[in-house]
């Protein structure tokens, strides 16, 4: 059983319990896995709200079998793209959203793993030469996914004051969400600085609406507590279209008076 944000660990006992103590107030994410040979067994994460000197539980994971997708990264004309990096986001009841990922090979194909009874809802493509793309995609096998034919450059900046607040910045490509990991590690591919407190310049990303918005955390244990999920608040928005070849400024400003 395993801690995600802070770390801690732990091996259940026969009857499958298990007791984690020590925690700093905030949100953390459990998960739990269990290996045998080749067959593997994933739990769903859940998000558990931790405040001080209380006493958090029981919290139930259950253990799920994990299944292959496989699919193909691929040119318009259908020539094979290899060392694609393809991120498939997969969506599990109570608003659980789990993010896998795997490399093409020099035929283009890739396959990745994902919990038995997940919908998949996305996939995100960094290949090399191509802008970086986000696509709708359905559970059929193979997926077939195509990196977008022209981009420009996108620069996000964030407010000092929602930085040193609980907020964080999401990204949208149309309605479809990027993962807020990718974006660092693809401005940094496309030799663009990432530094703390800087804009953030993002190059060659696929052309199209985009919305940058700033979401909350406010009231999580609570909404934990009483409904098992969570989806945070968007405090402030901007949104504009980036032209192929062009540049795109997108800078949300954040509500001081925001409780």
């Amino acid at each position: 059983l395993q801690s995600a944000g802070q770390a801690a660990d732990d091996v259940t006992a026969d009857d499958g319990s298990c007791e984690l103590r020590a925690f700093e107030p905030g949100t953390v994410s459990r998960l739990a896995n269990k290996r045998s040979g080749e067959h593997q067994l994933h739990s769903d994460s859940r998000l558990v709200g931790v405040a001080e000197d209380q006493h958090f539980g029981p919290v139930e994971l259950v253990l799920r079998s994990v299944r292959v997708l496989r699919g193909r990264v691929e040119s318009p004309a259908g020539a094979p793209i290899p060392g694609a990096v393809v991120e498939v986001s997969t969506h599990r009841p109570l608003g659980t959203t789990f993010l896998d990922s795997a490399r093409s090979a020099l035929d283009g194909t890739f396959s990745v793993r994902v919990r038995e009874g997940s919908e998949v809802l996305q996939a995100t493509v960094a290949a090399p030469g191509h802008p970086l793309t986000v696509v709708a995609v359905a559970p059929e096998e193979p997926l077939r996914l195509q990196p977008a034919a022209d981009g420009g450059d996108l620069v996000l900046e964030v407010d000092e004051a929602a930085v040193v607040g609980d907020f964080r910045p999401i990204l949208f490509h149309g309605e479809l969400s990027i993962p807020p990991a990718t974006l660092p590690r693809w401005a940094r591919s496309q030799e663009g600085p990432v530094a703390p407190g800087a804009p953030l310049r993002i190059g060659s990303m696929a052309s199209g609406p985009y919305r940058v918005c700033l979401a909350t955390t406010a009231g999580l244990a609570t909404a934990l507590h009483e409904t098992g999920s969570f989806t945070p608040a968007l405090v402030a928005c901007e949104a504009g279209f980036l032209s192929p070849g062009g540049e795109l400024h997108l800078r949300p400003i954040f509500d001081t008076t925001f409780p």
